[in-house]
């Protein structure tokens, strides 16, 4: 797992620890989850303890990205941001693209260099950017470059 900030990496951790949350269920179905707020209801009808655990939290809208390839599951590429509401039509379509360049990278990245770790630091205006169960650390700089490309705000480093 690899996240870009403190609460990316907290949003992760809980949902792999609890077996629960969109990114979870969108590694577990390979459906996407795009969620306009973590603190609705439908949250914590869908997901109960999870949405205890980050109640506090200062996340609104929340979307969960199934990367694969073919019958190969990588992980999940999330995306949130501290304002809830639907996810901005700009972002979905960049986040789709991301998930799959991603998938592709992560892939080529495990051929080249087995049991590697991705380890990304990606510093966003608005919206963060956090990969669950990600495979692979020969090259995080490829992930941050997909990233920035498709989005193109800010500078983005890859650690």
């Amino acid at each position: 797992m690899t996240a870009t900030d403190e609460l990316s990496d907290l949003l992760e951790r809980t949902q792999q620890s609890l077996g629960e949350g969109p990114s979870h269920s969108a590694f577990v179905t390979q459906l996407p989850f795009a969620v306009p707020d973590l603190r609705d209801t439908l949250v914590q009808s869908k997901w109960p303890t999870f949405a205890h655990a980050v109640e506090e939290l200062a996340v609104g809208w929340y979307l969960a990205l199934p990367m694969s390839v073919g019958g190969i599951h990588l992980g999940v590429l999330s995306v949130y941001s501290e304002r809830a509401g639907p996810v901005p039509h700009r972002v979905m379509p960049a986040a789709l693209l991301a998930a799959d360049a991603a998938a592709l990278a992560l892939l080529e990245a495990e051929a080249e260099s087995p049991g590697a770790v991705y380890r990304i630091g990606l510093p966003m205006a608005d919206e963060r950017f956090t990969g669950g169960k990600l495979l692979a650390d020969t090259s995080g700089a490829i992930f941050a470059l997909i990233l920035y490309a498709l989005f193109g705000r800010g500078r983005r480093e890859a650690a």
